[in-house]
């Protein structure tokens, strides 16, 4: 679990006041500080999780790294379960809940994917949980303003929440602005109770260094740092050079939009050119889905923000990874609700492809993915396309 040592550093870090994201470790410095397994110059320490990521994390970080990371993996398995228990309660119909346990328990629990996410130890489930409660909230139980009020303290965790609620503030803002001030006090309530408002700048200023490492300008190497060999490390912390077990190193994904510009040559990391062309495609979605009134239920708005926090994903200059799709089980239930079965094969098909069936072949992955977010869009304006049909049959009719 690399990814949750570098977390775990950031947290203990935090604790005894020194930046999460600037600290280099000397010779004579505490060994829970040391990571044997990454070179990081521009004094970057190696942690990417927000500041309350890394708050959250205190009590954890407080124990020896051989309970952290069985703690962690059972943190894991709960928040799966909890995923894949909310999003079995939105179909209504019977064959629709097969189907969503079916894609479900495949495509996700028992996915390459699902065990690079374990084996690095992310935390990426847990925002596939957010969506999932969110959904059970919202559609199951009519709760219908429930993203205004746990996305602005989301954004906490994953800044990309923020943009994730446009669905909602675009329609009908007024009724929902005192959703929104009770979420933004929630928000600021957690920011005051765990007093990282300074860290944030910091937090801001590794994350422009990070945005170079694609094309070549933070000189990160990962590996063991052969300047310390010497140096004993903590319980269950190994020296090692490979990140990925052979098992789930067939694990793939959508890249990054400054990944396949690397491969053509053209090396981008400029926050604000990746921010414009981020706000043309969201608007291009929304234009879209806006002018044919889809996003009116609350189904199509959660399924039109989960894109948006995805655009924000691929466009963001940073790696994205394969154990980024676990995200997609927090939709699974709204999207089979929604979806034909035309469009829910389309995104089996899409699923079949990422893992590698019926054979590989190049850009599978990546393909499959894609086929996945058509079938979501596709899904958004079903239900609603129907519903206008029906009513225009009825006034026919009258």
């Amino acid at each position: 679990m690399p990814d949750l040592h570098l977390r775990i550093i950031g947290s203990r870090l935090l604790d005894i006041n020194h930046s999460p994201y600037f600290f280099q470790w000397k010779p004579g410095n505490n060994v829970r500080l040391f990571n044997p397994n990454s070179f990081l110059p521009n004094g970057l320490n190696g942690a990417t999780a927000t500041p309350v990521v890394l708050w959250l994390q205190l009590p954890l970080s407080r124990l020896g790294y051989c309970d952290i990371k069985f703690t962690w993996w059972m943190v894991q398995e709960m928040f799966l379960f909890g995923t894949l228990f909310f999003t079995c309660f939105i179909p209504s119909k019977f064959l629709k809940q097969v189907a969503t346990i079916v894609i479900a328990t495949v495509f996700f629990c028992n996915s390459r994917n699902w065990w690079l996410h374990v084996y690095n130890g992310q935390y990426y489930v847990l925002f596939g949980f957010l969506f999932s409660l969110t959904a059970c909230l919202g559609i199951k139980k009519q709760h219908k303003h429930t993203a205004l009020l746990l996305f602005p303290s989301a954004a906490l965790l994953r800044p990309f929440f923020v943009l994730a609620m446009l669905p909602w503030l675009i329609n009908s803002f007024k009724k929902k602005s005192t959703t929104l001030l009770i979420g933004g006090t929630i928000c600021i309530g957690f920011l005051l109770v765990s007093g990282t408002f300074s860290l944030w700048s910091d937090y801001s200023k590794a994350m422009q260094i990070y945005s170079t490492d694609i094309v070549g300008g933070t000189g990160i190497k990962v590996g063991s740092d052969h300047r310390f060999d010497t140096v004993a490390t903590e319980g269950c912390v190994y020296r090692t050079a490979i990140f990925t077990s052979p098992k789930i190193a067939g694990a793939g994904a959508l890249f990054s939009l400054q990944h396949y510009l690397n491969l053509f040559g053209v090396k981008k990391s400029d926050p604000i050119f990746f921010t414009g062309l981020l706000c043309i495609g969201i608007i291009m979605l929304l234009i879209l889905t806006k002018r044919k009134n889809i996003i009116a239920d609350e189904g199509s708005m959660l399924l039109t923000a989960f894109m948006i926090y995805l655009f924000s994903e691929l466009f963001t200059p940073a790696y994205r990874n394969p154990y980024n799709l676990i995200q997609y089980l927090g939709i699974v239930g709204v999207f089979v609700h929604k979806a034909n079965w035309r469009t829910i094969l389309l995104a089996v098909t899409g699923l079949a492809l990422n893992h590698d069936f019926p054979f590989r072949f190049i850009y599978q992955r990546e393909i499959g993915e894609a086929l996945l977010l058509v079938a979501i869009y596709s899904s958004i304006s079903i239900n609603r396309l129907t519903e206008t049909s029906t009513s225009a049959k009825q006034k026919t009719n009258i």
